[in-house]
Formats: structure tokens, sequence, C-alpha cells
């Protein structure tokens, strides 16, 4: 793996990072970005806007509540979720919670009204695998005391 090191006009401090970093899409490569200068930019334009745009707090709620139901058989997870991302969701969850990919096993039956909404993870996913993954282990292990 190829390797680079740069210095971060924020910080001053060295940073070695990859070339190529894993994604819940797989091996890809990093993106190379640079940021201009706003204030040069707007003092030396020709024509200024110069304005202040206020909205008010907006949130998107739809109808369909979000829900999730987790399952775990062994080191296998299975996982009844209203995502429209569940491939995505199977990435973020198996590296999440240390699993292979194949171990994760995400079922949408009904999506609903998501609206976008549901295209990504939210913390009710993880929470709900770690909370059955403690009553699976304390289920087997009570049984295992009878």
């Amino acid at each position: 793996m190829q390797r680079r090191i740069r210095t971060s006009k924020l910080t001053s401090k060295r940073t070695d990072e990859p070339e190529v970093v894993a994604t819940t899409f797989g091996m890809r490569e990093r993106l190379q970005s640079q940021r201009g200068d706003a204030e040069g930019a707007f003092e030396s334009a020709p024509v200024k806007v110069d304005q202040t745009y206020v909205t008010p707090a907006e949130t998107q709620n739809p109808l369909e509540l979000h829900a999730t139901t987790a399952i775990w058989d062994g080191d296998r997870l299975t996982l009844y979720e209203s995502s429209q991302g569940v491939v995505n969701l199977q990435g973020v969850l198996a590296q999440m919670l240390g699993l292979p990919k194949e171990n994760v096993r995400v079922i949408t039956q009904f999506v609903g009204s998501g609206f976008g909404s549901k295209l990504w993870p939210w913390t009710q996913c993880p929470l709900a695998a770690a909370a059955a993954r403690q009553v699976a282990s304390r289920s087997s292990s009570s049984s295992a005391a009878r």
C-alpha cells in the first residue's frame, strides 16, 4: 500500500495517510482537494452581492417512523430495518461491529415513506444490534446455568 506524507495547512502537523482507503464501497483512492481563497476572490470580484439570508430550522419528518429489530445467531446478525440502503447498512454495521460482511444480513420488507431519510444508517441500528447481542449472551448463559 502506498503512503504519502504531507503537512496539514490547518495544523502544520505531518500526516501520514494511505493513498487507498477502505470504504463501504470497497477500496477507493483518497480524494484530492484544495480550498481556495474565498476572501480574496470576493474582494477581486467585479460584482458583489453581500446579503444575509435567514431560513427557519427545518427537519425531515416523513410519516412512517424508523424501526429496527436485531437478532443474533452466534456470530451472525440479522437486522430487520426499514432502510432504503440495505447494502450500505450491511457494510457499515459489519465495520462497526467487527464482523465479516457476509455475517450481517439486512432485511427490508417495507420501506414506506422514507423520502431519502432512510438512505443511511441511523443510531438505532447499531444500538439495536448491541442490545440484541447483550440479550442473546444473557439468555445463552442463563440456559447453560439451568
